[in-house]
């Protein structure tokens, strides 16, 4: 089978590059120093920080230009205003869903929202305006998800989450519902092993079914990939199995927005194979404050230095917490995945530096008693090793 490594591209967007770099670079950060399974949205985690980055400024605005990888000259918010429409589907005859929606919640009692930063949420985002509902709040929240993303996602935000000093939260949710092209047939499924990231070995139902497929091999990821396409044309399932010679490790270093438009784009034509794949189901929650910080993201997440002034007028307000919920259920008959992501802002009483007292020159100093007024001694340190003792 020939390698693709050199194939002619399709033109890519700056959006769905800049969605491709974010999401390449945080997925790294997932994966690094840990064996577990990963699941998550990219694009609702991207959404979600770009509606923060609506209302940044300063240094956290450029701050997170760069981690959103936002080009020159791009009107990201614009981008996203005119992408996320394409993307939504709801076509029965397929059995396709794709479900994006954003909100935003707040504290009308604490915080004045900027008229701009509202107006602009709802032109850019549909983010409609809500007040939270205490004392509990996360009521509504979690009501917001369940109803995106048809209960694949419940109780997301756990009672006492919203604390009285979190003052926004921006919301982004993203339901993913699709059927095979070509199903697998149940009664193919059978227990197999597999050898898991850790070299262990164990069973598992494995998939399967033949039929015409479009697979290639592609050098840059040293992996062989697998294009399972849903009904309706539009969306597919991308296998990247690493070459018998490599392994998911390797795979991972090597991933990047450009290997990964070059390994997904340029398929071939479909030819007859024999596909296996596990019939498996995962969940992930995660705070994402660590791995977006090693991306670059600091400033937003230090209420000394954060600047939401396009969002706010108040000081001392930074984002406590990116926190992302996502699932996948892979199965013969296709695909359900959901995934939410929330930014929570909260005003913090900004705890400046001590003011400095340092005694590393002469003094003099008094031992008082408080009580009677009576000087007890008195003295002057003019060098503090020549004291006589």
């Amino acid at each position: 089978m020939p390698s693709t490594a050199g194939d002619n591209q399709t033109v890519v967007p700056p959006l769905s590059r800049s969605t491709s770099s974010f999401g390449a670079a945080l997925y790294k950060r997932l994966a690094s120093g840990n064996q577990d399974n990963i699941i998550y949205s990219p694009i609702s985690v991207y959404t979600a920080l770009a509606m923060t980055y609506l209302g940044a400024g300063g240094v956290t605005e450029q701050e997170l230009r760069t981690a959103l990888a936002v080009s020159p000259g791009q009107n990201l918010h614009s981008d996203l205003k005119n992408l996320i429409p394409s993307l939504l589907t709801n076509d029965p005859d397929a059995n396709l869903t794709l479900r994006i929606a954003n909100a935003l919640y707040y504290d009308a009692a604490q915080i004045n929202l900027t008229d701009s930063y509202v107006a602009n949420a709802n032109q850019y985002y549909q983010a409609g305006l809500r007040a939270f509902q205490r004392p509990n709040p996360e009521q509504a929240i979690n009501t917001w998800v369940e109803e995106v993303t048809a209960n694949a996602i419940t109780n997301f935000l756990k009672p006492g989450y919203i604390t009285p000093s979190t003052i926004i939260m921006l919301l982004n949710a993203v339901f993913f519902q699709g059927a095979w092209l070509s199903m697998f047939d149940p009664s193919a499924t059978q227990t197999a092993n597999f050898t898991t990231i850790s070299g262990g070995v164990k069973p598992v139902p494995l998939m399967h079914q033949r039929g015409q497929f479009s697979l290639k091999s592609n050098s840059d990821l040293e992996s062989r990939i697998l294009e399972l396409p849903y009904k309706g044309g539009n969306h597919s399932f991308f296998v990247i199995l690493p070459f018998q010679t490599s392994n998911i490790k390797k795979l991972e270093r090597k991933l990047t927005h450009r290997n990964l438009e070059r390994a997904l784009t340029s398929m071939p034509r479909r030819e007859f194979y024999s596909v296996y794949l596990p019939k498996f189901g995962l969940r992930m929650r995660e705070s994402l404050n660590q791995p977006l910080q090693a991306l670059g993201l600091n400033t937003m997440f230090d209420a000394t230095k954060a600047n939401f002034s396009g969002m706010v007028l108040d000081n001392g307000v930074a984002v406590s917490e990116v926190l992302h919920e996502a699932m996948i259920e892979v199965t013969e008959s296709g695909t359900k995945a959901a995934a939410v992501t929330s930014v929570s802002i909260t005003r913090t009483a900004i705890v400046l530096p001590p003011e400095e007292f340092r005694a590393d020159r002469p003094f003099l100093f008094v031992l008082w008693d408080k009580i009677q007024k009576v000087i007890l001694f008195l003295g002057r340190v003019g060098d503090p090793t020549q004291g006589g003792l």
